[in-house]
């Protein structure tokens, strides 16, 4: 890609571009509850109320990455967060959220059938649960967080997704910040791959997908392990970059993580008493 071309290049400088996905990063910044962030923009005045960032599921960078772009937001707004997530599971998010005590909560989420499936991919990662404690954590602080389940019932599920979004964005005026596979992300008609639709909101949005350098991933492909993503050719990308580019097919922007790593099933660590708490 060439920075002349059709793509508009959207860079995240000073302390947002900072290394972000690393521990080099040590300025921070807080929302209005008094919790630190880390290095992420509070916003972009050219983004539009409703983001969709795609994942490969199962890593430990894409959940942190939306989880600080969710804190800086809620400095000063109200946040939904959709996760892909089935809506049987939204009693357990509701009480979870609304849980002081890490280990009272982090019992809520064990006992789901969700979480203690027999097949694990990185929906119910050790990274995702880190995200939602960290989204409790904000909320216990004051922040205006909530966390909605969006995902299907079944396998696949492209259009139960776009349903639950729609109603989402119907029922709130809030910020809305989702984290769903990429192929759900990608616009309508993409190759026969279901995805969000162009016209799926009443109002504009951003669907961003996640890039890489290349890495591990905790996916099901098709036994549900660490597998590897292999090297990936990011050009111009740089480590926190977004680059926007209003004539693709596929999404309306993309934000490279660098070199990533496998996030396993939390599942695991809880068994293992080993569980790690998302304070950073």
């Amino acid at each position: 890609m060439s920075a002349n071309g059709p793509m508009r290049y959207a860079l995240l400088t000073g302390l947002s571009i900072c290394v972000i996905l690393t521990s080099a990063c040590s300025i921070s910044d807080h929302n209005k509850s008094g919790t630190a962030c880390e290095g992420v923009p509070a916003g972009r005045s050219d983004f539009p109320r409703i983001l969709v960032f795609g994942e490969i599921h199962g890593t430990d960078e894409a959940p942190r990455f939306v989880t600080d772009w969710i804190c800086n937001l809620a400095r000063s707004s109200p946040v939904v967060v959709g996760i892909e997530h089935p809506s049987s599971e939204q009693a357990a998010l509701d009480s979870f959220m609304s849980t002081k005590a890490l280990e009272t909560a982090r019992e809520i989420l064990a006992e789901s059938s969700f979480w203690a499936r027999d097949s694990q991919d990185g929906k119910t990662s050790i990274s995702m649960y880190a995200m939602l404690d960290r989204l409790r954590q904000l909320r216990q602080s004051g922040a205006d967080v909530t966390v909605v389940a969006v995902g299907s019932s079944g396998s696949g599920g492209g259009d139960e997704i776009t349903e639950n979004l729609q109603a989402l964005a119907r029922s709130s005026n809030a910020k809305i910040v989702a984290l769903l596979g990429n192929a759900h992300v990608r616009k309508a008609g993409a190759e026969g791959r279901d995805g969000v639709s162009r016209l799926m909101f009443d109002e504009s949005y951003r669907a961003l997908a996640f890039t890489h350098s290349g890495g591990t991933a905790w996916a099901c492909a098709p036994v549900c392990e660490v597998q590897d993503l292999g090297l990936a050719k990011q050009g111009l990308h740089r480590i926190g970059e977004i680059v926007i580019d209003d004539t693709s097919t596929m999404y309306d922007g993309l934000v490279n993580l660098g070199f990533v790593h496998a996030s396993t099933p939390a599942l695991d660590h809880w068994r293992s008493s080993s569980m790690p708490t998302a304070d950073r």
